[in-house]
Order: structure tokens, then C-alpha cells, then sequence
């Protein structure tokens, strides 16, 4: 009985360890990206060749480190240490009496012997490892754990042709029971997806990890330390062969290493991933049989599950319910069989706590209640009051932050503006993006005219583009927010600015709307305009894009003369790219990295049935991209290709500002009509990425798209961003696909 309990404190302690090691290699995984490249970190190589080098990167720092961790610990806590924590050697009393198959007898290993079965270890413990890890970056959890649920099926088949002994019946029953309602716990809707590599990796970690396993098995040990010094052995050479594979994926990337945020989780992974390879194939793995161990794998996969619903990141349906009755009756199946009254033996006696430990986690999961959404968990509220200005802003709850991404709520960021785009870049939810651009642009602002009581705008654009409207909608809600009032307004190109009518007190701002470009022709008289008749008032440049060196916007010298003849003017750049031109050229200024003003919108909820697959609003202006041919859409997708319609519920209000409003809304109900949406223009994605509509923005001429995308979106799971019309459309049928 005492066996049976260490077995099942054992079991909690691997699933424990085993969710923190996953929760960490996700983290790990999302720092460069499942498919994006940081901009930040100026990586030109393939997406998916950085994503190997992290995996490659993850697997060496998982093994490396176990490898150290195994070859000190003995030497730390000793022979009674090693017994204390579980790890003695099995005696022949103790030793399980498995009911999988009929166990022949094991003779001494040859040193030859012993030298194939270290190879086989270290291939199979290497590369599983590496397979687990990239399954997770190539396709999404939930597919992943369907195919891992075969587990305990390809275990068995690969015990039984190794040993050369048949399974019995009930264990025939009762793993296609397991695996089937593994796979329904897991399913939930609007989240498979067709990602034949992770899938296919997902499948050999299952065979690679159960060779691993089997090979353990019929070792023999002679002595208390054996188990840990073969780990040891296996990780340094698991190591060893990683670090050649490794070498080479990062000749190719090396800025890999450079990228922000690498290391913690990476090393937090590491450990943990040591901890619990120790406790499966040490403890968990001593006390029943291979099979077994793998039901017992499906249980604990079950339970880090459970882990992640408790912190808000799955909603349990009632057929992942249903489904672990299922589960439930096949592990009873497996276990019920082999008891004996007179002989229970260690095998089905820790299976069997294990199945009532899993049940008591599982009723506690549910009486405790999970949240229904990925915000309601770990919620943070917080208060920004500008100490100028007096504007108060309550952030939105974000996702599970790490300590250094809550600590950057904190930080400065007037004064270290290049920090901006720190948190942004991480977050995976649309909602969460435009949370997070919402609180920089509050802070920021607050910093640059919250001491302010009147503004004036000028360069306010009056043409269809719902983008400029957004813009606009935008400006004059944080000016709302701020309670600055709006005096003065005059539109682009600025030949009908009279600002003589405009009072020049010390609590004027003077603004000019982020629309256009900065370095384009069009915009030079406005802004000359503009900044000379308020040579004693603060002007700020709402946030915009340079298209230099793009022609015809080959003038950002002639705008570097122009603000920097001004004693006190603010310039704020929308992506990280016009960030660092303007440092570069506008040296008398100060430059600030703040999100689209569209962005102080706020999320946007709206409930319309849409009436085609997809829209693809495509531009045919200068800005348009070289490739005007659509391509070929596949039978059955519906298909609506136009750029923003004039004429499309053009509803005309009491005055300009109305009017803006209600045009804006009109291209909210215009891209609601899609299920998915592809379009070069910017605004278009950002109105998207407000709806939390799925999208794909396409990379025009000036790059402005993908400027911003990898700025600020390089996470978000429903958006994506493509430099061809054929990668538009495959990257679009794949979001339709996952949440069409």
C-alpha cells in the first residue's frame, strides 16, 4: 500500500512539472512565433527556419541542463538522498508483476549491447524531444494532443514487438476507449487545423518517446544510482547530437540568440522538463509496466489540460465531459482485469490511484469553476492617472503575464520610447493588441499634452477611405478621454486653414492628424503651414508611417528642416522602421513609437451573418501593390473583391464630424460581411484587428503593413500577413478554415 501512495504522489508531482515544462517551451516558442519574424531583431531568414532554430534551441537547453543537473545530484545528496526521493532500486520483492504481456527473462548486457541500447536512448530521447517541442510551434495544442493520445497504442504495439509477446484482451478493449475519448476531451470548435507537419511530429515524438520507454524498461539496474547515471549518460549524449543540428540552424539565424525574452522561459522549461523525465522514467516508470505508463502519460496529458482551464486558456464543452467517462471506462477496463484478492499486484494497484487521484483533481477542477474566457482568468486591473493632465484610463485585463511583463506596465515610456513595443509583440489576442495600444497611447499622451485645455487639428482628410476616418474617430476620442477641447479644425491639403482665428493661449496644443505620410510632397504644405503660424505652442504629429525612400515620398529631409525649425515639436511614429528613421533625420524633435490612433477606437462588437467567405478590399491607388491579378479561388468560397466603395451606405450626418461616424461605421458593417478578410490597405486590417475579425493584410509598395504587423500584431493568432496575392489567399483559407 505504502508503494501505492508514493506511485500516486509521484504521478501528481510528474503532471505538476510536466504543465510548468510545456507552459514555458510555449513561451519560449511565441517569443520570435509559430510562423512570423521579429522585425525588431532583423532576422531575413525563412520563418519556419527561425522557428527550428528555437525548437533546436529549447531541445539542447532541456537536455544540456538535465544532462548537468543528473551528473551533479548523486554527487549532492547522496545514496540516501537518491532513496529518500524515490530513486532506490527496485528489490525482488518489490519488483511489479506486469499483466501486459508474459515477461521473459532478462540475461546480462554485453558491452555491445550496452553500447546500442545508449545509442538508441539518446537518439530516440533527442529527437522525441525535438519533435514534442516543434509539434507545439508547428500546429496548435489541441491537434497535437489528439495525436499524442495514440500514445498508449503505439506504445503497446512497439512493447509487444520488442518483447515478442501478445497484449491481453482487456488491454485491447481498453486503450481504443482511452485514446478515443483523448480525443474527444480535446476537441473544442474553431480550432483544428490541417498542419500535416506538427501533426505528423506530434506523432513521431508518440513513437520515439515510447521506444525510449520500452529500452528503459528492460535495463537492468544493479545498484541505487544506475537509473540516474543511465539519464545522465542519455541526455549528455542526446546533447552531444543536438549540438551539431543546433550549430548549424543557428549559423544560419544568429540573431536567434539576440531575441528579447529567450532565456528565462527557455531555462524555466528546462528544469522543469529534467524534473519530470527524472520522476516518469525513475519512479513512475519502476513501479508499472510500459503500457501502463503510457495510460498513465494520457491521464497526466488529461490533468496539465485541466491545469490550463483552471488559468483561462480553454472552455470546457460537454462533450469533453462525456468524453472522460470515456477515458475513465477504458482505464478501468485496463485495470479491473488484473486484480487478484489474494495478490493485487503493484501495476493495477498504482494505476488504480492513479485513476482516483486524476478524479479528485478533476472534481476539484470542477467545483472550483473555470473561466469562460482567456481574460476573466488572472485579471489585473489597473489605473494610469496622468500626473499632467489628469486623464485616467483602466486597462482592460490582459492574458497570464510574466514577472518582466508586468513589470513593463511600469516603465516610461515618453522616456524610453524605443521599450514600446515590448508587450504588443507577445500577446496573441486581438483584443488583447488593441487593449495594450489603448494604455501606451493614454500614457504617452497623458506625458504630452495632458497639461493642455484647447487643441486645434489640422490635415483632418475628408475623402472615402474609412481609414482616415478612423484616424480621426481616433484623435477625438483621446482628446475626449484627455478632456481637451477641439477649438479649431481644418482639412488636408491646408489651402483652407485660416488658424488667424485661432486664439493663441499657453493651454493650446496644436496637432496634426496622423493620416498620409511623412516624406510625401502632398503633406509639406500643411505641415509648413501649420507649424509656422504656432511658433510659441506645442505641435504634436499624431502618430504616422515615412515612406522614404519610396517613391514619390523622397522629401523626409525637406520635413526634418521643417520640424526641427520648430523650438517644441513632437513627432510620433507608428512602427518601429519610421521609429528609427526618425531618430536618424529629425534630431530636434522628439520622436515617440506610439500605435495608430485608429486603435483609441477601442474593440469593436458587432453581431452581422456574413454573406461571403471573403472580401478582399484591394487598393488602386499609387499605393497599390505590383501584382493587380487575383489569383484562382477553389469551388465553393464565395468571393467579393472591391476596394472601399463610395457609395456603400454613404449616410450623411448633421455636421462633418457626424458624418465621419457614421461613414466609419459604414466600413465596419462593409468588412462585417466577410468571414474572413485579405486587403493592402492598413486601416482596413487595423478596422479587422478592432472587430477581432480574421484577416490577412497584404505588404504594399511603402511596406507600411508589414511595418506595422510585426511593430505591434506579430502575435495575433487570427491575422497574418502576406507579400503576394497566392499567399494571401492560402494564409485566408486557412483562417477560414479554422474559424470560418
Amino acid at each position: 500500500m505504502a508503494q501505492m501512495w508514493k506511485a500516486s504522489v509521484a504521478f501528481l508531482a510528474w503532471t505538476f512539472f510536466s504543465f510548468y515544462a510545456h507552459y514555458y517551451a510555449r513561451k519560449t516558442l511565441r517569443v520570435v512565433g509559430s510562423s512570423r519574424t521579429d522585425v525588431t531583431s532583423e532576422i531575413k531568414t525563412p520563418p519556419h527556419h527561425n522557428v527550428w532554430c528555437v525548437v533546436f534551441i529549447l531541445t539542447f537547453c532541456q537536455v544540456a541542463i538535465g544532462s548537468l543537473i543528473l551528473t551533479i545530484l548523486p554527487h549532492v545528496i547522496g545514496k540516501k538522498g537518491v532513496a529518500f526521493l524515490g530513486l532506490s532500486s527496485i528489490t525482488e520483492r518489490d519488483q511489479p508483476n506486469h499483466t501486459d504481456s508474459n515477461k521473459t527473462s532478462e540475461s546480462e548486457e554485453t558491452p555491445r549491447r550496452m553500447a546500442h541500447t545508449g545509442l538508441t536512448l539518446a537518439t530516440s530521447h533527442a529527437f522525441a524531444t525535438v519533435c514534442t517541442n516543434a509539434s507545439m510551434a508547428f500546429t496548435d495544442p489541441t491537434s497535437a494532443f489528439t495525436i499524442k493520445a495514440f500514445e498508449p497504442i503505439t506504445t503497446a504495439v512497439l512493447s509487444s514487438l520488442l518483447s515478442g509477446n501478445r497484449l491481453q484482451a482487456s488491454t485491447l478493449i481498453a486503450l481504443p476507449l482511452a485514446v478515443a475519448g483523448s480525443i474527444g476531451f480535446s476537441w473544442r470548435p474553431g480550432i483544428q487545423n490541417t498542419d500535416v507537419l506538427g501533426l505528423l511530429l506530434a506523432f513521431m515524438s508518440n513513437i520515439l518517446f515510447g521506444l525510449r520507454n520500452v529500452t528503459l524498461k528492460q535495463m537492468i539496474y544493479n545498484n541505487t544510482l544506475a537509473r540516474l547515471r543511465t539519464l545522465s549518460t542519455m541526455s549528455f549524449h542526446a546533447a552531444a547530437i543536438l549540438t551539431f543540428i543546433g550549430l548549424i540552424q543557428v549559423y544560419h539565424a544568429p540573431m536567434i540568440l539576440h531575441v528579447e525574452g529567450l532565456s528565462l522561459p527557455c531555462i524555466l522549461s528546462s528544469l522543469c522538463h529534467v524534473t519530470y523525465t527524472v520522476i516518469s522514467t525513475c519512479i513512475i516508470l519502476k513501479y508499472i509496466s510500459v503500457v501502463a505508463h503510457s495510460m498513465a502519460n494520457l491521464m497526466k496529458r488529461i490533468l496539465v489540460a485541466m491545469f490550463f482551464f483552471l488559468i483561462g486558456q480553454r472552455v470546457m464543452l460537454m462533450l469533453n465531459w462525456m468524453s472522460l467517462v470515456v477515458i475513465a471506462t477504458g482505464l478501468l477496463i485496463y485495470i479491473l482485469p488484473g486484480f487478484d484478492k489474494s495478490k493485487m499486484c503493484a501495476d493495477k494497484q498504482s494505476m488504480l490511484l492513479t485513476l482516483m487521484a486524476s478524479a479528485l483533481v478533476l472534481l476539484t477542477v470542477y467545483y472550483q469553476g473555470y473561466p469562460t474566457t482567456l481574460s476573466n482568468a488572472h485579471i489585473e486591473s489597473i489605473n494610469y492617472m496622468g500626473k499632467e493632465g489628469g486623464a485616467s484610463y483602466s486597462r482592460q485585463p490582459y492574458s497570464v503575464l510574466t514577472d518582466e511583463q508586468r513589470a513593463f506596465l511600469d516603465e516610461d515610456l515618453y522616456q524610453h520610447p524605443e521599450r514600446a513595443d515590448f508587450l504588443s509583440r507577445k500577446l496573441i489576442k486581438a483584443h488583447e493588441v488593441v487593449e495594450e495600444a489603448k494604455r501606451i497611447q493614454m500614457q504617452v499622451f497623458t506625458k504630452v499634452i495632458g497639461r493642455y485645455k484647447k487643441a486645434v487639428l489640422a490635415n483632418v482628410f475628408t475623402w472615402v477611405n474609412k481609414g482616415d476616418h478612423f484616424i480621426t474617430i481616433g484623435e477625438r476620442l483621446l482628446l475626449q478621454r484627455m478632456n481637451i477641447s477641439l477649438i479649431y479644425h481644418c482639412y488636408y491639403p491646408g489651402r483652407d486653414c485660416d488658424f488667424s482665428k485661432v486664439p493663441r493661449t499657453d493651454d493650446l496644443v496644436v496637432l496634426i492628424q496622423g493620416a498620409g505620410y511623412i516624406a510625401h510632397p502632398a503633406h509639406i504644405y500643411v505641415v509648413n503651414k501649420t507649424i509656422n503660424a504656432f511658433p510659441n505652442n506645442r505641435v504634436v504629429m499624431f502618430p504616422t508611417s515615412i515612406c522614404y525612400p519610396t517613391p514619390p515620398c523622397t522629401k523626409l529631409a525637406e520635413f526634418a528642416q521643417i520640424y526641427g525649425s520648430h523650438a517644441d515639436c513632437t513627432v510620433m511614429l507608428r512602427d518601429r522602421p519610421s521609429y528609427e528613421l526618425a531618430k536618424k533625420f529629425f534630431k530636434r524633435n522628439k520622436n515617440l513609437l506610439v500605435p495608430d490612433s485608429a486603435f483609441a477606437a477601442g474593440p469593436i462588437n458587432i453581431n452581422i451573418l456574413p454573406s461571403y467567405d471573403i472580401i478582399w478590399i484591394k487598393r488602386n491607388d499609387w499605393e497599390a501593390p505590383g501584382f493587380d491579378k487575383p489569383p484562382t479561388f477553389p469551388p465553393g468560397v464565395t468571393v467579393y473583391i472591391s476596394d472601399w466603395d463610395d457609395s456603400w451606405m454613404k449616410q450623411k450626418g448633421k455636421d462633418f464630424f457626424e458624418s465621419h461616424q457614421l461613414e466609419s461605421m459604414s466600413g465596419v458593417l462593409y468588412i462585417s460581411r466577410a468571414k474572413v478578410v485579405i486587403t493592402d490597405r492598413l486601416h482596413a486590417h487595423l478596422i479587422c484587428t478592432l472587430m477581432g475579425k480574421p484577416n490577412v493584410v497584404v505588404n504594399s509598395g511603402t511596406r507600411k503593413q508589414g511595418n506595422y504587423y510585426y511593430t505591434w500584431e506579430n502575435g495575433i493568432e487570427n491575422s497574418a500577413l502576406a507579400d503576394t496575392n497566392e499567399e494571401a489567399l492560402q494564409k485566408a483559407l486557412v483562417l477560414l478554415r479554422k474559424y470560418g
